[in-house]
């Protein structure tokens, strides 16, 4: 099984990790590490340009299910560290910036660079390497804000 490569929360502003276990309608189906915002209360899967976002989903709702079940979110709110996945390589040039989101179902989630229309993330400044350096894996990752108007964590679900 291919592991999702999605967003991770690397600094909580309020210092503490936040989740809430909330329902997902049957059929709905995302892997661990997948965006969910909360649609009439129930977990459901981000998808690309999305502009609402309650948290990332900590296991993965299985669209086989015949019955609703639950799952556990670490909840974003829009002071949060967010790293993840950039579509191209990121600058101090795009500090500032909002950006898209671009997301393949169950393989996974990136800022998209390219996108500033669709905006639901901010650039804060992108990730190095333990030497100090934009290299290796790191050339691609970087931190995000979240916009507050889309997350259901300021707004309300």
């Amino acid at each position: 099984m291919a592991v999702f490569i999605g967003p991770k929360i690397v600094r909580k502003a309020s210092g503490v990790a936040e989740y809430a276990t909330v329902s997902c309608a049957t059929g709905q189906t995302f892997v661990k590490g997948e965006l969910v915002y909360l649609a009439s209360g129930q977990a459901t899967a981000c998808a690309s340009d999305g502009q609402v976002v309650y948290g990332i989903a900590q296991e993965t709702a299985d669209a086989a299910a015949t019955t609703t079940m639950t799952v556990t979110v670490e909840i974003i709110h829009p002071e949060d560290d967010v790293e993840m996945t950039c579509s191209s390589a990121p600058t101090y040039a795009n500090v500032g910036i909002n950006y898209a989101l671009v997301i393949v179902a169950g393989t996974s989630c990136k800022a998209d660079l390219t996108d500033t229309d669709n905006d639901c993330i901010t650039f804060v400044r992108p990730v190095y390497d333990t030497g100090g350096n934009l290299s290796g894996t790191s050339t691609t990752r970087a931190i995000f804000h979240f916009l507050p108007a889309c997350c259901q964590s300021r707004t309300g679900a």
